[in-house]
């Protein structure tokens, strides 16, 4: 018993280094995705955005465009808020013309246009990362202080993607 101890000491030191380097690793990866959709958002680079957005962020979108086109007044007042003002405000920010025209990443673009904009004078920066599984999250940290905002990213195969859903 004596000689297995050490063994298991050992091992459990080996594997919890493992755990934290690996998870050093995720959070970087995250780090760095953050980055790169903040750089994307200031270039208004919508291909750039919509390459790190989730599935299930993108299908929203989708999902909101596709109401703001079609869906009658009485279906678009039993959605969520969130939803409905998503809806309404590209009801109301389009013509009927540029609306039916509309696809994900020109969705996007007026979404940009119309408020997907980090103001000039803030530094957006994320706190802690805390991952669980496939997902991690990340409060918003605006001009060195935390946010109400927290930051969800899923894990789709190997990337890291940012979910807005």
């Amino acid at each position: 018993m004596r000689q297995i101890l050490p063994v298991i000491i050992t091992s459990a030191f080996f594997l919890s280094s493992f755990t934290t380097r690996t998870s050093d690793s995720e959070t970087a990866k995250i780090q760095a995705l953050y980055k790169a959709y903040e750089t994307a958002v200031d270039k208004k680079d919508t291909k750039a955005i919509l390459s790190m957005l989730s599935t299930s962020s993108k299908q929203y979108f989708d999902k909101v465009l596709l109401l703001a086109k079609k869906a009658k007044k009485t279906e678009v007042m039993q959605l969520p808020l969130s939803d409905k003002v998503a809806v309404l405000t590209l009801r109301h920010t389009t013509t009927d013309q540029e609306l039916l025209a509309m696809n994900a990443q020109s969705f996007m673009m007026q979404s940009m246009d119309k408020g997907l904009k980090k103001n000039i004078n803030t530094q957006n920066t994320l706190g802690p990362i805390t991952i669980k599984g496939n997902t991690a999250t990340a409060p918003l940290v605006v001009n060195g202080k935390p946010s109400p905002v927290a930051m969800t990213f899923v894990k789709e195969g190997t990337a890291w993607k940012y979910d807005y859903t």
